[in-house]
């Protein structure tokens, strides 16, 4: 078959019966969808009639048309871009507990949180547990810690995973930058003198990565004349961390956080099986670690001997603060076609975890576990005021 010969619009315009508007502009709708141009990307369509003497001395009007192109990235990206978290205001909650005893620093773990949504009938269905979120707030304010350490994995940003993507993904990096924002909000006005402590893990490097690799151009963009401001589509910009006095630790796979010569906080990027991921790190590292990433609660404990004697360091995974029954994107998690989810069953525990700090700086971990909406930690139980979804319990007699 002969290749198609490129035809000027002026030899359609000629070959048409007559240059009326019809014809005219038929032509030039015509030759847009031969051309496969979008009609969208048209800015300006012109008809410039020009005068000119045939053989015979008549004067003869011809149409010279004018196409002027308007493609859609010159007036910038038109992919969606996500907004700053709405600010918010929280007014500080007053304690009930008084403050560690002194020469004691209490650091309270929030793993994997998995913060994000699927739209489904008009509404968004959360992959987080929003019981969870409630249990850290009532948690945090009863043990009033020094330090509050996000491991990680804290957003979940499906819509840019590498992974299978859901229709039902789309456009929902918005509320879950949100409703991050209002996490971290309620827990900077219940310890408004803490440190609080967020270390990216996979899932929040998920934006500078698919910025470097679909929109490289706009990695490390700020305002205008802020040379000091993060850069636009960051995390530290999105979630408005500096107006929260959150400090981030980027980085993953290395970003990590040294509370003491003894302890540091990870994510972490080993997965073993069988339980046996905290012994991987025991292993490895020489110091106690407090790691995410696996979803899973786990604690293994090391004795070690040096010059002087001997020494005993732990690492330990609280587990997870996403849905547990098949509600979060995962290996074993689907979808079917109606948008319903099959119940699954992960290898999964919620919790989350406290680390007491000694004078010296020797960590002691305690594990709190959380099932089903409740907390426990020692002598101490918490309820969630609120289901998986948010909506707020009854109260019962």
């Amino acid at each position: 078959m002969a290749a198609r010969q490129p035809v000027s619009l002026h030899e359609r315009l000629q070959k048409a019966d007559g240059y009326t508007r019809e014809n005219v502009g038929a032509s030039i709708l015509q030759f847009l969808d031969d051309e496969g141009i979008p009609i969208e990307m048209v800015g300006k369509a012109k008809i410039f009639m020009q005068g000119s003497k045939d053989a015979d001395g008549n004067m003869q009007a011809q149409a010279l048309p004018s196409i002027e192109l308007a493609p859609a990235w010159a007036a910038g990206p038109q992919w969606p871009v996500a907004e700053k978290a709405k600010p918010v205001k929280i007014p500080k909650v007053p304690s009930g507990r008084p403050v560690a005893p002194g020469g004691f620093n209490d650091i309270y773990i929030v793993p994997d949180m998995q913060v994000g949504y699927r739209r489904h009938k008009g509404g968004l269905v959360p992959f987080h547990d929003e019981r969870c979120m409630d249990l850290h707030l009532q948690m945090i304010r009863h043990i009033r810690p020094q330090h509050v350490c996000m491991v990680g994995d804290n957003l979940d940003f499906a819509d840019l995973s590498r992974f299978v993507r859901e229709v039902a993904f789309v456009e929902t990096m918005q509320p879950s930058i949100d409703r991050w924002h209002l996490f971290l909000s309620q827990v900077r006005a219940i310890v408004p003198d803490a440190e609080i402590t967020w270390i990216e893990g996979n899932h929040e490097h998920r934006l500078p990565k698919q910025i470097l690799e679909n929109a490289a151009w706009s990695f490390g963009l700020k305002k205008a004349n802020t040379p000091d401001d993060w850069p636009v589509l960051s995390v530290q910009s999105l979630c408005r961390l500096d107006e929260l006095g959150v400090d981030y630790k980027e980085g993953y796979p290395s970003a990590e956080k040294w509370y003491s010569d003894h302890f540091l906080g990870i994510h972490g990027a080993k997965v073993r099986s069988g339980g046996s991921t905290a012994a991987a790190y025991v292993k490895d590292e020489s110091i106690s670690v407090v790691f995410g990433h696996i979803h899973r609660k786990e604690l293994q404990y090391r004795t070690w001997r040096h010059a002087r004697g001997r020494y005993e360091t732990f690492a330990a995974s609280p587990g997870t603060g996403a849905r547990v029954d098949g509600g979060t994107p995962s290996v074993k998690a689907g979808v079917k076609g109606s948008g319903k989810l099959p119940n699954s069953v992960e290898d999964w525990q919620q919790g989350a975890a406290v680390v007491r700090m000694d004078a010296d700086g020797f960590p002691s971990y305690s594990q709190i576990d959380i099932r089903d909406g409740r907390a426990w930690w020692g002598p101490h139980h918490w309820e969630s005021t609120v289901d998986m979804f948010g909506n707020k319990m009854a109260k019962t007699a």
